[in-house]
C-alpha cells in the first residue's frame, strides 16, 4: 500500500511490495555486475531493450 503525503510516497510494507523490492534489487544487482554506467543507463532509457 502507498500513501502519498507532504511530496513524499510512503510504501507500507507487504509480501507483494518487499516481493517488488527484491526484485528491483536483483535487477541493479544483476546490472551492475554485466555492464558498465553507461550501457546500463542505455538500458534503462530504452526500456530494457
Amino acid at each position: 500500500m502507498c500513501i502519498w503525503s507532504r511530496g513524499f510516497l510512503y510504501l507500507r510494507p507487504n509480501k507483494e511490495t518487499l516481493a517488488s523490492i527484491d526484485e528491483l534489487e536483483s535487477f541493479f544487482i544483476e546490472a551492475s555486475e554485466n555492464y558498465s554506467a553507461e550501457e546500463f543507463t542505455k538500458r534503462i532509457l530504452n526500456g530494457g531493450q
